[in-house]
């Protein structure tokens, strides 16, 4: 049976790697997951949740990819970088712009590693994603573009971008609960070009996240 090298960064509980596993048996393949997270919550819950997977408490930015993945290839890279301080929940308060930056510390892994396909998610706001003024707000004629900026950088590793928003409610979560845009995530799918076609028609609903994850296999 094939195995697949996965690493799941900024995990929380497990809900990700849940998909991950969940589609990865469907496809008649092991997994063989790396989850990382700087608060040891975060880690103690997803040990609990995932007793298979490995894991490390740390901070991002203090772990050497090439030492926590051996070989430097993985299959898949799943990420959620700090959603906090893009969410509209927060109202008009000012937003934290290292927290907002997490998602920079991708592009070490993507720099130092080869990686067939990486998905991220965050809240839909993640792409109004920009500079901030002194009062610590978004400029908001500037919405949007470290976002680009992000996705530029990515592209330089020879990556083909698909950006599209999800509603979790298409994929068979029964939660209602739709406010501030919690439920409502954009998913980024970075295929290294030659090996996966993108651009596929997704279906309008689907019954959960295990039939997306099962399409990148």
């Amino acid at each position: 049976m094939t195995t697949v090298r996965a690493v799941d960064l900024f995990c929380g509980a497990g809900g990700t790697s849940t998909g991950l596993y969940n589609a990865c048996h469907e496809a008649g393949r092991k997994v063989d997951l790396l989850a990382i997270n700087h608060w040891s919550v975060a880690i103690e819950s997803h040990t609990a949740n995932h007793p298979g997977a490995r894991h490390i408490c740390d901070r991002l930015e203090a772990i050497r990819p090439e030492d926590a993945i051996k070989g430097r290839h993985l299959d898949i890279m799943v990420a959620s970088p700090e959603c906090t301080h893009h969410s509209i929940a927060r109202g008009g308060r000012p937003v934290s712009d290292q927290l907002r930056a997490s998602a920079w510390l991708l592009l070490r892994w993507v720099e130092t590693l080869r990686i067939d396909n990486i998905l991220i998610e965050n809240v839909k706001e993640f792409r109004d994603w920009g500079p901030t003024g002194r009062n610590g707000k978004p400029i908001k004629n500037r919405k949007g573009e470290t976002y680009q900026a992000f996705f530029t950088a990515l592209r330089s590793f020879g990556y083909t971008v698909e950006d599209r928003v999800l509603n979790a409610a298409d994929y068979g979560d029964p939660s209602p609960r739709l406010w501030s845009g919690s439920w409502v995530l954009p998913i980024i799918q970075l295929v290294r070009v030659g090996l996966l076609t993108v651009g596929r028609a997704f279906p309008r609903h689907f019954q959960s996240v295990v039939g997306f994850l099962s399409d990148l296999f």
